[in-house]
Parts: C-alpha cells; structure tokens; sequence
C-alpha cells in the first residue's frame, strides 16, 4: 500500500531583505563576500590572512568538509577575547532563568573584557603569539614549495601537515598540487596550529587572571561535581519555536528531581555569542549572519573548556546545549559519562514559526534568516531522528520530552510525547501533534528566489510522511515499546510492527482520577511531583481559579488516604476546607444578590414623607 503524501501549501511572510545566507553554512562568507555590505564579516574582520589567500585556500579544501573558520588565523588580541568569553559563559554563573540572561551576560563581558586589556600583562601575552606566528610561518615555509618531509615539526604538528596534504591531493583527484593548493595547504595547516598554540597561552593568562575578575566584581564560577552526578539537557527546534518556553518548564522539573538550579548550569547558546562579538542594533538584520562563523568558533572553544574539566580533573558542570540540532558526539558522551541526559524537543507548525518570526524581525530587531529557519525546522527531527542510534541496550539514564508550542498564548506548550531509556517506553500523549512533528522530516526547505517583501507561497510536504514506527525504529529494535493515550490516524495504526494500545501511566481504579492527570490539571509537567510543591501550586491556584483549587485538592487527597498523618496533607486539607468554606459563603452572597435583583422593587410614592 502506498504512502499517502499530504499536500500542503503555505503562505509565508518574509521580507527580502531578511533573506540572506543559511546558518550553517561557512561558505556564505566567500559567496557573498563581494555583495555591498554596510559591514564586514567579524571574522574576517579580525584576519591576519589577506582576504585573496583564504579565498584561494577554500577553493581547495570546500569539499573536504572543511569548516571556513578553521581556516583563518585570528589577530591575538581576537583570540584571547574568544577564551574570556569562551571561559565567561562555560564556567561562570550569568543568569536566573532561561527568559534571562542576554543582556546580563553581555554587561558582565564588557567589564571583563575592559578588566583584560588593562591588565599589564596583556601586551606581554599579544606578544608572545606575535612570536608564535611568526616562528610557525617559518616552519611551514617549505609547503609552500611541496617539501611535507623538511618540515621541523612536534610529532603531532607533522601529522596534522600530512594529514591536510593528503585531504588536498584527494580533492585534486590524486593529482601533483599546483603552487596555488601547495599555498593552501600551507595556510590551512598555518591556521590550525597557531590557533591551537594562541588558545594555550591566552588559556593560562585566562585560568589565572579570570578568578581575579571574578572575585573584583563578586561574580561566582558554577559549582563542579563529578562526572558522574551531572546533568546534561540538549534542545533541539527550528528557529522561533519557542524553546526557551518550553525550557523553564523543564528547568523546573531539574530543580525539583535532581536540585539543580538554573543559574548553576552551563548555558552553551550561539545566538547570545553573535550578539557578543557584533552588537545586533548596529544591523539587525544580518548580526547572525556577519558574525555566525566567529561565534561557532566561541563555541567550540566553550565546550573544550568545558571538557577540560573532566579531561584533567575528573569533574564537570551541569550543562545545557541550546541548539537547533543535536551533536551526536556530545549527545554519546553525555550518555556514557552522565548521571541524567535530558532531550527537550520543541515543535512548532513551520508557518506559526514564520509568522513570529517575521513579528519578532519588526517588532525586536532580531530577524531570523528565511532560508535558515526553514531548514532549521526540518533539521531538528532528523537530528532526533539520529541521536536514536546512541542508544544502547543498557541505556537508561536518558528522558526526552517533546513539546508542542503551537499555542497563541505566551509560555503555552503542550507535551506531546515522552520517551524514557530506564522503562524503554515511547508514551505517545497526542497523536496529531506527533505527526507534525514527525512530517517535517520530509519537508521541502527550497525557498527559491524572493520577488518582493510581501507573501510567498511554498508546497512545504510534497514527500510521502515518515510514520511513528519508521522514526522510532532504532529504539523500537531495543524492545521499546509505544503506549498511545489517544489513536493515531488510520494511515498509521497498519503497521507491521506490535505496537501496545495503553495509557503512560499506571491504570488506576475509574472512581478515581489518575495521579498524573490531577497534576496535569494544576499545571505540573512532571508525574512525579513532591508535595510541597503541590501546596505551593493549590496556594497559587487559588488566587486566579478558587474553584478548580478545590477540585484539583480533593483529588489529590484521594491518592494520599493512607497518608493523613503528615504534615504537608493535613496542610493541603485544612487548605481545601478553608478554600470551601470562602466559596459557600461567596457563593451565598452571589445567590442573595441574584434574587435582589430579580425582585421587583415597589415604585417610589409620588408623595414623598
């Protein structure tokens, strides 16, 4: 039987002039280097190389899946810069909560920063990779003459240079290089190793000059534990899907399972580095897209830091990877060495993302690439989609809940589904929002040429849908099993494969209302909940919805009869009377004014005593 392919047209807003370069490609730098620009790429900006060699030396290494930052020497006073904000933003606390934190971060770097250049040991450190520079430019001066053996190299250094000669010559088709690749080669390997060098000596002016900074202005570095007691979440989502929302949720669930407060996590975030290294109100419609690649480079840096911590002292931060996309080599290092790795997927309908998009562009400055957002929404289920493959049998310390943030109310988000390595189970919570997220697998991301700054129509699913039993394979050959609280679409209940018709959660005697439902009702995420928290929720819950307290108490109390004698559920009781007690008598009142008003009242005597 044949796949049914859904089509699907949408109108989508998008200003031309909003529409630049992909996110994710390096190669925009060169392709568009020539356009008339107001300003000019940060990193290339702050190059050492002249424009006409790293153009030269792309053209030999672009299809060698070579990133175009990894190419560039950075000026010295760049690259300390890249380690302060690398070590500011891995290890230091910045923020409250996952709706603050930008501006924050951004005041704290410039003082920081100021605190840095005026240190008198800042001359003496730009000096020193001066030297490193000019002595590596030495050194590597026989590749540009195609002699890799007179090289007087450190092992590691001569094996990089061989490595990228050979990456070279594979992509001339195993033909002798010409002096033009020879020169190619020679800045690549350049690049690679002065940076490697420049990042070690501005990482011990940092590891001793940041703790001062830190103690100057009263700012903390985030707590360490072992490896093996940390926590780490990863998000995945296109591009104005509205992550962050879904993200104080799941902050909150974190402190109250494992008492991990936001602050004292390790926020690994993109967006906030391009801000960093280009002030977005100079020009907000291309900062990502002139600053991209540089603040990639922050990032990677970030991690190394972050990792280094493990590496030599066996310790680690509780981190948080903010992202489009999943990194499938952190993702399986965080399942070997984590106590607890949490997958928070966000899923938004693609037109809804361009229309806030869009909205938020006008309104905010902040304008988001078209080419980019559409790409971003098809990336992120595949990328989920591919972190399935890290799973292994005995996996069991990894929780993904993926969300649903459709709604048109500020920090609405439904979950839609949940999938837990401890019981193997896929708890499949709506259906139809399932498949939306599952059908952009599939979607057709060419957005072809922009004609004007008004609508533009796109056939978004041309392809055949990918099926829940196809997307969830790789778990389902681990003896996973898929539990729907509500039915699929006929199209994708004949299956092959054995799928259990049941609810998430335990079932439970009809008289009474499952646990996971009376939390649902208060507003609780999580299944599991501690019961102060549940008081505090019925307090707040009262003030806005007396009514559904009360309703949401009792039955509460209903799972706790065996319990009565503790504090907090006599508490949570005597709450519920008192809550009762108020509403009778409001509700006497309203009675008692109700029948006033529907009582006649006698006309005035014209004569009056």
């Amino acid at each position: 039987m044949k796949k049914k392919i859904e089509k699907e047209k949408v109108t989508l807003p998008i200003s031309v002039n909003n529409s630049f370069a992909e996110e994710n490609r390096s190669s925009t730098v060169l392709e568009d280097s020539q356009k008339d620009i107001k300003y000019p790429f940060t990193i290339l900006e702050h190059s050492m190389t002249p424009w006409n060699v790293l153009k030269d030396t792309w053209r030999t290494y672009q299809h060698a899946k070579v990133e175009f930052r990894h190419l560039v020497a950075l000026k010295p006073e760049r690259l300390i810069f890249h380690e302060l904000v690398a070590r500011m933003q891995g290890l230091v606390v910045q923020e409250d909560s996952p709706a603050k934190g930008e501006e924050i971060f951004q005041q704290m770097i410039k003082i920081a920063r100021q605190d840095v250049v005026e240190n008198e040991d800042y001359e003496l450190i730009i000096e020193a990779i001066n030297k490193e520079y000019d002595e590596l430019c030495e050194l590597l001066a026989p590749i540009k003459e195609g002699n890799y053996k007179a090289l007087k190299l450190d092992f590691e250094g001569q094996k990089i240079a061989e490595q990228f000669l050979k990456e070279a010559i594979k992509a001339n088709r195993n033909e002798e290089l010409t002096e033009e690749q020879n020169a190619a080669c020679f800045q690549r390997t350049l690049a690679t190793l002065y940076t490697r060098k420049a990042r070690e000596l501005a990482a011990n002016f940092m590891k001793e000059k940041l703790p001062e900074i830190l103690k100057k202005h009263d700012w903390e570095f985030l707590p360490t534990k072992p490896v093996d007691e940390s926590i780490f979440l990863f998000t995945t989502g296109g591009s104005a899907s509205g992550k962050t929302s879904s993200l104080i949720k799941v902050a909150s669930g974190i402190e109250e399972e494992h008492h991990v407060q936001w602050k004292d996590m390790s926020h690994h975030n993109t967006d906030r580095l391009c801000t960093i290294v280009f002030d977005k109100k100079v020009d907000p419609k291309q900062y990502f897209y002139l600053a991209g690649d540089e603040a990639r480079l922050i990032k990677e840096r970030e991690l190394e830091v972050c990792d280094e911590l493990t590496t030599q002292y066996g310790l680690a931060v509780d981190e948080v990877d903010d992202a489009v996309s999943i990194r499938l080599d952190r993702f399986e290092d965080a399942i070997n060495k984590r106590k607890e790795v949490v997958v928070c997927a966000v899923s938004t309908d693609t037109e809804t993302a361009f229309h806030r998009a869009y909205s938020r562009g006008q309104q905010a400055e902040r304008f988001t690439n078209a080419s980019a957002l559409l790409k971003s929404h098809k990336d992120a289920p595949n990328s989920l989609k591919e972190a399935f493959s890290k799973f292994k049998e005995d996996t069991d310390n990894v929780s993904i809940l993926m969300y649903d943030n459709n709604s048109d109310i500020e920090g609405e988000s439904d979950l839609f589904c949940t999938i837990s390595s401890g019981s193997k189970s896929i708890n499949v919570i709506d259906s139809s929002q399932l498949n939306l997220w599952l059908k952009k697998c599939n979607m057709n991301v060419e957005l072809g040429k922009l004609e004007n700054d008004e609508y533009y129509e796109l056939d978004l699913y041309s392809q055949p849908p990918i099926t829940p039993e196809e997307y969830f394979e790789p778990l389902l050959k681990l003896g996973y099993k898929i539990n729907y609280t509500k039915k699929l679409e006929s199209e994708t209940t004949h299956s092959d494969v054995s799928v259990e018709q049941e609810s998430v959660e335990p079932k439970v005697s009809s008289k009474k209302k499952p646990m996971w439902e009376v939390l649902s009702d208060m507003g609780f995420e999580s299944v599991a909940v501690p019961i102060f928290r549940v008081a505090q929720k019925l307090e707040e819950l009262s003030k806005t919805n007396p009514k559904q307290a009360i309703k949401s108490g009792e039955e509460y109390l209903a799972h706790k009869t065996h319990k009565k004698d503790t504090e907090y559920v006599r508490k949570i009781q005597s709450f519920v009377d008192h809550l009762k007690m108020a509403q009778s008598k409001l509700v006497k009142s309203e009675l008692h004014k109700f029948k006033e008003e529907q009582t006649p009242k006698p006309k005035d005597s014209q004569f009056k005593v």
